[in-house]
């Protein structure tokens, strides 16, 4: 169960003014030739759509009917005209299809009159405007899109200055889109054109929204502010613009985690609804207010909020609104964390009774319901009843993922899974076979395969698979903790089951390991860092002894290998250098393969087709140092200028390009090797196709998460990964970074950068193996059930069957040794999983036995892995 800070209901009504101010300024734009007593937008309350609608119709059957009668330019203009505004009107009041429709008809009347009348222009454009934002409310992107385009070219002609109100709507539809550098363009160019007050406003608003999206949340406040001012000028303190701007103020600063300031802005906007008596105004910002209260810490106060907001509805009979249901659900869920589980029981049941007659049983709401009602049932003991609401829950929200998949880009896809959590409520109730069975469904294998069936048919004897799984677990004390677990199936053995560790214990020890690679890269460098608190060798046997033991505790004496699927913060451990006693892994009897979801171990292997291999080495990146640039647009945050300025030269890169142009010969295997071409990412691109094994030696980035970004009154599943936040650099960076400081935005697919999200889109199907040879390659953003989403997602995306990457900065000296052995491996065994780790094995026994510190052999040799989308036993 997630909580967000806006809805639908938050934004329809404390924005409102924001969407239909737009609409009035359209409707003053069209002027009306004849005698009209039509209210304008000078004296329309904004919420007179209705009222507006009635005289708008009535209006257009009498223009209609003069029209039939006398059928000149003038008069069919006028009706055409009319028949416009009331298309807007309908699509201010959200009736799309309407809206369409009567907007469509009335460009047809106006196309096909005279250019010269008076005034075409004008209504054209407002016509055109009046599609684009139906077109947008309804879902319709590119037919939003070119109607803008289309607005902007007829007011451009009417030299009216309400082309600028139609960037704003095209940049907001950009943002809509995600296409952020030409929803920023379009916006800053409106502001940079707008010379009337109220257009100053949304511009400014429109604005603040763009850098709230993209995270940027001190420059959403920025915006916002100027917005403020111009607007109290404009409307008075008490006026709903200032009561819509407030209410964006405060979402930035919940983002920002300045939470008494968000409250206090909450609290202005709830003052402003209270003094109209909307019912619907006030519940949506007392929603708002609790999750505030949340996160300071007060549930007692957010508790009141909710309830207030529920008997708001019901006293005004409102309780057949759908928002009541957030209020609800909230409710529930604090009653169990405040450990009243019979009070949450009655809140549930209500809920859950509203949801099935308002929404149905395929919708988030409907399932979050479920799944707290599952828990209570957990809480009480009954295990039947929970297995109900955990089968009830899992099938809705999975049927609701197979329909988003089949529409959604890829980060669309992922942010759809961590809204609806298919999976724990299953592991909390800890039936091996029940979570091994869902978790393949969860992971898109067929419908109906259990995991012993599907292993039964795909895994050898020997062979065993484990896949660990993040989860959330309530218990009877109130606490909602996130563990782990593991799935362990044999070929010929049933499926069970082990509770694991903690996310918060495994974190803990991940930090600790990950600052021991800091202090060893530091050495390595030459300068002399402070030591870590924690010792390297006691880090490594507790993550053995907390993650590997208990799975190798549940294993049969036959098995020999182990198909390994990380989760979350698992996948940043390196499974190979955990320490039993004084033993590495990798130096027992099994080996391992790694898979990042569990569904990618059971296809088929595929065999490898010769063909020629590529090596990409850049050694020279041309990286300045520089302070703050004009302000970053997504892709380019200012969190990656700053990793670019850090990048330095790695000359060890045309030593390793040698390295492999040996390895590949003696195995008679052909190499192209491309070390610091002036192509850049252009030049690369056109020697991907047909590529066998694809190297590249360079910088890599994962870039942190922006701040802000709250972590939800109950632990929730990890953010929404970008897929714009890891990437390779690919070529010089010094151009890149001239163009960013001059505030001017490059093409993306020239700029030496291969962000994730273009990797996906490369033409790689082809492609046996890519090892990318450069820092924290591996990393990424450890997504509940999903794996990392990094690198090496856009990679199998894009086709290919394996990824060696590293979970930690690379020695620059030591890699090129490292990559000829693995490679020499990798030919004469043809599995490059099975190639790291024997190359992993030989090379951490060597470095440790050499004299040298543990720490340094782990450093070096440790953070390799190889994931694979194909079994290849």
């Amino acid at each position: 169960m997630q909580f967000f800070e806006t809805g639908p209901e938050v934004r329809r009504r404390v924005l409102q003014w924001l969407v239909q101010m737009p609409i009035l300024l359209i409707l003053a734009s069209c002027g009306q030739k004849g005698e009209s007593n039509m209210p304008t937008a000078e004296t329309l309350p904004v919420t007179d759509y209705e009222v507006l609608l009635a005289q708008f119709e009535e209006e257009l059957a009498a223009a209609q009917e003069a029209a039939d009668v006398n059928p000149s330019d003038g008069t069919r203009f006028y009706a055409a005209q009319v028949r416009t505004n009331v298309g807007l009107c309908l699509d201010a009041l959200a009736r799309r299809d309407e809206a369409i429709a009567e907007l469509v008809r009335a460009a047809w009347e106006l196309r096909v009159l005279p250019d010269t009348l008076d005034g075409k222009s004008d209504t054209l454009g407002a016509c055109a405007d009046g599609l684009g934002l139906a077109y947008h409310g309804a879902g319709e992107h590119e037919l939003a899109e070119a109607s803008f385009v289309e607005a902007i070219e007829h007011r451009v002609a009417a030299n009216n200055g309400m082309a600028t109100v139609s960037k704003i709507h095209l940049g907001n539809l950009y943002l809509s889109m995600s296409r952020y550098s030409q929803a920023r363009s379009r916006l800053e160019e409106a502001l940079a054109e707008a010379r009337d007050p109220e257009v100053i406003v949304l511009c400014h608003s429109a604005l603040g929204r763009y850098f709230h999206t993209v995270g940027s949340y001190a420059e959403a406040l920025d915006q916002h502010g100027e917005a403020e001012i111009a607007a109290r000028k404009l409307w008075g303190e008490d006026s709903g613009q200032v009561a819509g701007i407030h209410s964006d103020q405060a979402s930035a600063l919940f983002r920002s985690g300045r939470y008494l300031e968000a409250r206090d802005r909450y609290m202005a906007v709830l003052d402003y609804y209270e003094t109209l008596d909307d019912i619907a105004g006030i519940a949506a910002v007392l929603n708002n207010l609790a999750n505030v209260d949340l996160q300071r810490g007060d549930p007692e106060s957010a508790a009141a909020h909710f309830q207030r907001a529920i008997d708001l509805r019901v006293e005004t009979g409102r309780a057949d609104d759908p928002e009541i249901l957030t209020s609800l659900s909230g409710l529930g869920y604090l009653h169990l964390w405040n450990r009243n589980v019979e009070e949450a029981g009655l809140v549930f049941e209500e809920a859950e009774k509203r949801a099935l007659d308002l929404l149905g049983e395929n919708h988030p709401l409907t399932i979050e319901i479920r799944q707290g009602i599952g828990y209570i049932a957990l809480a009480l003991g009954n295990r039947i009843d929970a297995l109900k609401r955990a089968e009830q829950a899992f099938s809705s929200g999975r049927q609701l993922m197979l329909e988003a998949l089949k529409t959604g880009t890829e980060e669309q896809q992922i942010d759809y899974r961590k809204k609806i959590d298919l999976m724990s409520l299953t592991c909390a109730i800890g039936d091996p076979e029940l979570i091994a069975e869902r978790l393949l469904l969860a992971q898109g294998l067929v419908s109906g395969s259990k995991l012993d069936e599907v292993s039964s048919g795909s895994v050898p004897v020997g062979t065993a698979t484990v896949a660990y799984i993040r989860f959330f677990e309530y218990d009877t004390s109130g606490e909602w903790t996130a563990r782990y677990g593991a799935v362990v199936s044999g070929a010929d053995k049933p499926s069970v089951w082990c509770r694991l560790a903690t996310d918060e214990q495994l974190a803990a020890l991940v930090d600790a390991l990950f600052a021991h690679m800091a202090f060893e890269q530091a050495m390595g460098d030459g300068k002399k860092p402070p030591v870590p608190l924690r010792k390297l060798e006691p880090t490594l046997r507790r993550l053995h002894e907390l993650i590997w033991k208990p799975v190798a505790d549940r294993l049969s004496t036959d098995t020999d290998h182990l198909a390994v699927c990380p989760d979350g913060i698992v996948s940043a451990i390196p499974f190979a250098a955990l320490m039993d006693g004084d033993q590495f892994l990798c130096e027992g009897p099994l080996s391992l393969s790694f898979f990042s979801l569990l569904r990618d171990a059971m296809i088929e292997p595929k065999a490898p087709e010769p063909g020629p291999s590529l090596a990409f080495g850049i050694s020279v990146f041309g990286a300045n140092p520089t302070d703050a640039m004009s302000s970053a647009s997504p892709p380019y945050s200012r969190s990656l200028i700053h990793a670019l300025s850090e990048m330095g030269d790695l000359p060890g890169v045309a030593r390793e390009m040698e390295a492999l142009r040996g390895v590949f010969g003696s195995a008679g295997d052909s190499i192209k090797t491309l070390v610091d071409t002036s192509t850049g990412e252009a030049g690369l691109r056109s020697h991907l196709r047909g590529a066998h094994i694809l190297h590249f030696a360079s910088h890599a980035f994962v870039l942190p998460r922006e701040p802000g970004e709250p972590a939800g009154t109950r632990p929730s599943l990890d953010r929404t990964s970008s897929l714009e936040r890891t990437g390779l650099v690919v070529g010089r960076i010094d151009s890149l970074m001239d163009d960013l400081k001059n505030g001017h935005l490059p093409d993306q697919e020239d700029d030496n950068i291969l962000f994730t999200k273009e990797v996906a889109g490369l033409p790689l199907d082809e492609t046996w193996l890519v090892t990318l040879s450069a820092c924290s390659t591996g990393r990424g953003d450890p997504v509940s059930g999903e794996g990392v989403i990094g690198l090496q997602r856009g990679f199998f995306t894009a086709g290919v069957q394996h990824v060696a990457m590293t979970l930690w900065p690379l020695s620059d000296n030591y890699a090129p040794d490292f990559m000829a052995k693995f490679y020499s491996k990798v030919f004469a065994m043809n599995r490059p999983d099975a190639a790291m780790w024997q190359t992993q094995r030989d090379e951490l026994v060597r470095l440790r036995n050499a004299g040298g510190r543990l720490g340094t052999a782990v450093w070096l040799a440790g953070p390799w892995t190889v994931s694979s989308q194909r079994r290849s036993w």
